[in-house]
């Protein structure tokens, strides 16, 4: 449902939103992995400037290699001459994920399980689903494992019938 606020042509008529406003929010899904992309880029030559450790923990040239990666990522997912196309969602969302994970787990120790269904979605459903996967994963190690504690991140896409769920935990 969420992801049907973001990516329709047309919000759904049992929508908290104004007629149209998923139709001019679409486009901003793909400017968001765009601008993702962009400054990942630049962090990732920042880095390379500089040496030694960085606050997010691992080594400059780690950190950098794996900011280039999910940028490369980001890129693919807003790229817009895939719109109206299905795409497969699980090597992209693993992709992301994993790196999400190597790069805001610092010096602690998160393990990550991932249970990603191989489904395809149209592209501007697969850019909303992973965007908001990424938003969560990001937000795991800030607030589920606060003060620099371990923990255990799972991520699960499953597919029955016409419902895609995403769970993040």
């Amino acid at each position: 449902m969420l992801i049907d606020l973001f990516s329709q042509p047309t919000a759904p008529c049992n929508s908290v939103l104004p007629t149209g406003s998923a139709a001019t929010l679409a486009p901003l899904w793909a400017a968001d992995a765009l601008h993702r992309a962009n400054n990942l880029a630049q962090m990732a030559s920042a880095l390379e400037l500089t040496s030694g450790r960085n606050a997010l923990g691992g080594s400059i040239k780690e950190v950098g290699v794996t900011a280039r990666a999910l940028a490369r990522a980001y890129a693919e997912l807003g790229a817009r001459e895939l719109t109206g196309i299905v795409v497969p969602c699980r090597p992209l969302l693993e992709a992301i994920v994993t790196r999400l994970v190597e790069l805001f787990r610092g010096d602690r120790t998160i393990d990550l399980t991932l249970s990603l269904a191989d489904l395809g979605l149209p592209a501007d459903r697969r850019r909303a689903l992973t965007l908001i996967a990424s938003e969560l994963v990001i937000n795991a190690p800030k607030y589920a494992f606060p003060e620099n504690h371990a923990g255990h991140l799972t991520v699960s896409l499953t597919r029955t019938a016409d419902v895609v769920e995403l769970i993040v935990a």
